[in-house]
């Protein structure tokens, strides 16, 4: 999908819904409403879309970004809508708004809903997840992070905000921040087996310190996770409790808290030098048997790519596995999801020595040995575990090792 605009602020740009039946092959095209009343569109947005279909309950979300027609201040404002639309037709039964600005997405069924989460640079400014059930929305904001202060008086009004100026540079009491120094991963929300819910992301930390800012990389960026209820009205998980806030583009204070946040990694906690620093970015999970968690990510330098790990965390966010390295450049798309089937956590993508389409797979032995392998349809390798008899596979002594053996013939 483009992400042109017809350069008159005003003139919209056509969606299209297609669906096909995996039996018959049928087929049905939707022209979405775009105009000013509907859905809005003025043009696409680069972060795309999100869609669940819930088969129970005839229902498919679609979380969409979008940059508006023009408003009243002259000005094209971008922003998530959340429509839900009929499966058979896909005409919209209902909408919801979403955040603004919106700069990532996902959204995933619950047993009579949807769970959607998306991330905002301002209203709200943080991770805003979303419990819509039939006509009722809910929505908490369960991570919130710092903002960068404007260093101009604006317009002769702004006072000088003190606290975080320095001799080098002032700050003034006003911000409008688009950066949001956070990924969240994807799926970015789970739903526990006591239909608690777990949300995952990548932060910088402490996340409220509106000194550490200056640049889209301030400190290394750390996995973290926070856990609520079902109905997003109470944090569960046990954390770090922070409190701050930041002034808005109007100068208003905003007041902003986090609870419970579980920090799940802690990279280059020594490391002074910023080119050393590394950072979890491109976060897939996957849940596991007895409500563990498989998290898959690609850990970067400032500037380029190291390496690829893996972990497992128990339903309270401690690490019970890893974190492991991938043994050689599995590299992973923004965005796509892993898919766990019986025991087997499976996802696609393309490999830097195969120019191809590979499917991927790790395959969970038994939480007791810890085992587990990772596997590619190309060139499939056993280094540690036993798939077929789920266990660890034991090593057999090497009998050259033994100093004294003067011979050792090769096969010995």
């Amino acid at each position: 999908m483009p992400t042109g605009n017809a350069g008159d602020k005003v003139t919209t740009q056509p969606v299209h819904g297609h669906k096909w039946s995996s039996k018959d092959m049928s087929f049905i095209q939707k022209s979405f409403d775009t105009s000013k009343e509907k859905l809005n569109v003025y043009s696409y947005f680069v972060t795309g879309s999100s869609l669940a279909w819930n088969v129970d309950i005839g229902e498919v979300a679609w979380v969409f970004p979008r940059t508006m027609t023009v408003s009243s201040d002259g000005l094209n404002h971008q922003a998530c809508t959340i429509p839900i639309l009929d499966p058979e037709t896909l005409d919209e039964f209902r909408k919801f708004g979403g955040s603004s600005h919106s700069f990532a997405n996902f959204v995933t069924n619950t047993k009579d809903g949807f769970l959607a989460v998306d991330l905002g640079d301002n209203y709200p400014r943080g991770v805003n997840t979303h419990k819509i059930t039939g006509t009722t929305k809910k929505n908490a904001l369960v991570y919130e992070f710092k903002t960068q202060h404007a260093t101009n008086n604006k317009d002769g009004t702004m006072e000088v905000y003190e606290e975080i100026s320095t001799p080098e540079k002032t700050y003034y009491k006003w911000s409008n921040d688009n950066a949001v120094y956070t990924e969240i991963a994807h799926p970015a929300g789970l739903v526990l087996s006591d239909e608690s819910l777990m949300f995952i992301f990548a932060g910088e930390k402490p996340s409220l310190d509106n000194r550490m800012v200056g640049s889209n990389l301030n400190t290394p960026r750390n996995l973290g996770l926070v856990i609520t209820d079902g109905n997003l009205e109470k944090v569960l998980s046990e954390g770090v409790t922070s409190e701050g806030g930041f002034y808005d583009y109007g100068g208003g204070w905003k007041e902003q808290s986090n609870e419970g946040i579980v920090w799940i990694t802690d990279f280059t906690p020594n490391t002074k030098e910023k080119e050393n620093w590394e950072s979890a970015t491109r976060i897939k999970t996957a849940l596991l048997s007895d409500d563990r968690v498989f998290i898959l990510y690609e850990v970067w330098y400032p500037t380029h790519y190291a390496r690829t790990d893996y972990l497992i965390i128990d339903k309270y966010g401690a690490v019970i596995l890893g974190p492991k390295t991938v043994p050689y450049q599995l590299r992973l798309s923004p965005t796509d999801e892993l898919v766990s089937d019986d025991g087997q956590i499976l996802f696609y993508g393309n490999d830097v020595e195969l120019p191809k389409l590979i499917r991927y797979h790790f395959e969970e032995i038994t939480p007791e040995t810890g085992c587990v392998s990772l596997g590619k349809k190309e060139c499939k390798k056993e280094k540690d575990c036993d798939w077929k008899n789920k266990t660890c596979i034991e090593k057999k002594p090497d009998p050259c090792a033994d100093k004294e053996k003067k011979k050792c013939k090769k096969g010995d």
